[in-house]
């Protein structure tokens, strides 16, 4: 119990410091970064791989439906002729089987 206590006080005193006033969200995130420290793993957070994931992300972003449709139709027409759209009162529309 003494080491969760002194672990506690660390998180507490941080968050509370100068007066600060948190979301939950923001809490938890704050929480997560102060243990990530701890532990020694916040620096393969920032620096690990996560980048070069993210800028395959985004350059998603720059292609244009136009560009997917014409890779889709080159690499296999059979398998993307077997579904059809239709729309859902849940969701824009989703894929089913014919």
């Amino acid at each position: 119990i003494g080491i969760m206590e002194s672990q506690h006080r660390k998180v507490t005193y941080r968050m509370k410091k100068r007066g600060m006033y948190w979301t939950l969200a923001g809490a938890e995130t704050m929480s997560r970064i102060i243990v990530l420290n701890y532990e020694d793993s916040l620096r393969e957070l920032f620096f690990g791989t996560w980048r070069e994931d993210y800028e395959k992300f985004i350059s998603l972003e720059e292609v244009s439906a136009y560009t997917i449709k014409k890779r889709m139709s080159k690499t296999d027409k059979e398998n993307t002729s077997r579904y059809q759209c239709y729309p859902d009162s849940k969701r824009l529309s989703y894929f089913r089987k014919q």
